[in-house]
């Protein structure tokens, strides 16, 4: 047995036992991220609905239902009535 496949045989006999340790450690990590990225997510949708209530100089967060409700109407029917002004030009 030469030097070369002295060093490579103890490392070919530890490395399956090592791989399956990284594998789950991974799995950890990926868990991890996503757990992460739903938490930015939810924070992402926060920040964007209060720049709307921003942009709207309008709070309603205690507001009557009803009140919310014919708001998100409105808020629906923007995008085609604003298609309609421009192909009315």
């Amino acid at each position: 047995m030469n030097f070369l496949q002295a060093k490579i045989a103890p490392v070919s006999v530890i490395y399956p036992a090592l791989a399956s340790k990284i594998v789950p450690i991974d799995a950890q990590n990926q868990a991890l991220v996503a757990d992460q990225q739903a938490a930015n997510a939810v924070c992402d949708f926060l920040f964007d609905r209060v720049t709307v209530y921003r942009s709207t100089c309008n709070f309603f967060l205690f507001a009557p239902e009803e009140e919310r409700d014919t708001w998100m109407e409105r808020l629906n029917r923007y995008p085609m009535d604003a298609e309609k002004r421009v192909s009315q030009g």
